[in-house]
C-alpha cells in the first residue's frame, strides 16, 4: 500500500510516483545549476520525516545542504 505520492509536470505533461513506508520517496527537480532533493521517511506509521537539501547536478552547484527538516505527526 503506498503511503506516498510523488508529482511532477514538465513541457510533456504530468507523472506521478509512489512510495512505501519501507522505500520513502525521494524527489529531485535539477538545473544545470544544481538540484533540489526532498525526502519523506516513515516513522512506523507514527509519523513522517521531511527533509529538503540543495545539491550538486552534473559538477555544478553548491554541495549538500540541509535547507529545511521536520515531522507530520
Amino acid at each position: 500500500m503506498s503511503t506516498f505520492r510523488g508529482m511532477v509536470q514538465g513541457n510533456t505533461g504530468q507523472a506521478t510516483r509512489l512510495g512505501t513506508a519501507n522505500s520513502g520517496l525521494r524527489v529531485e527537480a535539477q538545473s544545470w545549476r544544481g538540484k533540489v532533493e526532498v525526502f519523506l521517511t516513515d516513522l512506523a506509521g507514527d509519523s513522517t520525516v521531511w527533509s529538503v537539501y540543495i545539491n550538486k547536478h552534473k559538477g555544478a552547484g553548491p554541495s549538500r545542504q540541509l535547507i529545511a527538516e521536520g515531522e507530520f505527526k
